[in-house]
């Protein structure tokens, strides 16, 4: 993008110095030209700003999380006034090994996601969804289950790992030759279907899915962590960052803002930082575990 720019100022700058030597003579025609190559040079500036990628954890299908999520990118472009470009990911493994080498500029997602890149690759949570959040594990309403021994060797469905859902997972089934036969979802919405029609025993999802949701039985809760932060990487200036957290601290002050909040169904972005989520990469250790009964979905 750079060098193309660079191309069409080289191209233009033999015009640009016959049109001077035209009008060396005339103050009226040189201010004329000096004001078109002001003006030149504020559309090169706004075509070629610098792009800066968002991305959501993929709980969601790529298509849903767009729906979801581009309102957000539309309110922090018009508030900031920074070119900020969707990207989606269609599962964890995609966006697991894309966030290690830092492709993402601004990210929406869990806690142990959050801190690990705030510890690894520099970046700065801004803010966050309010207060906390929960993952349950759920039976259809006619599975009734008094102990968790009691789903080992049965099909579980979940988020793969290295999502939130797994890692609670993994958490609650230490012994990892007694575990679920761990079934991988595209989406917590399906990992609910499975339940509700039968082609999975249990699943584990995040808690504030399951509202409006029938026939499952929830059975354990998980202990609440940090809900979902929203950080920056250090390509972003401090005044660029400084221009989104505020952007998101006030968006309950103004429409565009109430609209925004209304759509993503929350009252306010919470502010945070770094150290709100500080301990929670530890939950990413779970993933290297290598007996874990983990099946690919059908």
């Amino acid at each position: 993008m750079v060098t193309d720019m660079l191309q069409k100022i080289l191209l233009l700058l033999p015009h640009i110095n016959n049109a001077l030597r035209f009008c060396r003579k005339s103050p009226t025609k040189l201010l004329s030209i000096s004001s078109s190559l002001l003006l030149l040079s504020g559309f090169f500036s706004h075509t070629y700003a610098q792009e800066y990628t968002f991305v959501v954890q993929p709980v969601m299908q790529p298509e849903q999380t767009r729906e979801n999520y581009q309102p957000l990118v539309d309110y922090l472009k018009k508030q900031t006034g920074l070119n900020i470009k969707m990207v989606t990911e269609r599962n964890f493994l995609n966006y697991w090994m894309n966030m290690k080498k830092g492709k993402y500029d601004l990210v929406l997602d869990a806690a142990h996601f959050t801190d690990y890149r705030a510890k690894n690759l520099s970046y700065s949570a801004l803010a966050k969804i309010p207060d906390t959040v929960t993952y349950s594990l759920i039976t259809h309403q006619k599975n009734l289950v008094l102990d968790l021994d009691e789903l080992v060797a049965k099909r579980l469905t979940t988020l793969p790992p290295p999502s939130m859902g797994a890692t609670r997972l993994l958490q609650l089934f230490t012994n990892p030759t007694r575990q679920p036969v761990i079934i991988s979802a595209r989406s917590a919405s399906e990992a609910i279907k499975a339940v509700q029609t039968g082609k999975s025993f249990a699943a584990i999802v995040p808690t504030p899915m399951l509202q409006g949701v029938n026939n499952v039985n929830v059975i354990k809760t998980t202990d609440p962590l940090p809900h979902m932060g929203f950080s920056a990487s250090s390509k972003l200036s401090i005044d660029e960052q400084d221009k989104i957290k505020k952007a998101l601290l006030n968006a309950n002050l103004h429409q565009n803002g109430k609209s925004l909040l209304a759509h993503l169904k929350i009252a306010e972005f919470s502010n945070c930082n770094n150290a709100t989520y500080n301990g929670y990469e530890n939950l990413l250790a779970g993933m290297t575990r290598k007996r874990t009964r983990y099946s690919a979905s059908r």
